[in-house]
């Protein structure tokens, strides 16, 4: 096993930081957003003129779109085991692409088992807040909007992952 090079560990520690100050902003956005939710939205939606666009409270007990509701203590368990695995293949990878879709899907994870384990009825079976309501598109929030991105950046990457590999 080679150990890194003076190159490789300098990227490794620079990646560590701005993950850790990434981490950092997204899970302070989204836990101060779902308060301001909670705190403003209750029976008092905020909406932009006559749209359906703006801010609208909703808990959900179940995953994303709602699926599983009342099975919140596995989906729990289950998101901390794979927040735990989305962490060691962001810092596995080399690809860098590929490791920020892994901690954006993580941080978004983590940002919702907080929900899960501070909100009523606490310790993992809370529900999620979610706030920002666009059209008929499911209510959502910070967190979610995180792990949409890092998807959409895995699924990129992957592709052109393939394209280089076949090239």
């Amino acid at each position: 096993m080679k150990l890194l090079d003076k190159n490789n560990l300098i990227f490794a520690r620079s990646r560590v930081v701005i993950f850790l100050i990434l981490t950092f902003c997204i899970l302070t956005i989204d836990q101060v957003s779902k308060h301001w939710a909670r705190t403003t939205l209750e029976d008092n939606p905020k909406f932009i003129g006559d749209t359906k666009i703006g801010f609208a409270l909703a808990y959900n007990s179940g995953s994303a779109f709602s699926l599983f509701e009342n099975s919140t203590i596995y989906i729990t368990i289950i998101a901390t085991l794979v927040v735990a695995i989305l962490i060691y293949l962001a810092f596995s990878t080399k690809r860098l692409s590929m490791s920020l879709a892994y901690v954006l899907i993580a941080v978004g994870a983590f940002g919702n088992i907080i929900d899960r384990i501070t909100q009523y009825p606490y310790r993992g079976h809370g529900a999620v807040t979610d706030f920002i309501k666009i059209g008929s598109w499911p209510t959502f929030n910070i967190a979610d909007s995180a792990i949409s991105i890092g998807a959409f950046i895995l699924i990129i990457s992957s592709f052109i992952g393939e394209r280089k590999n076949e090239q």
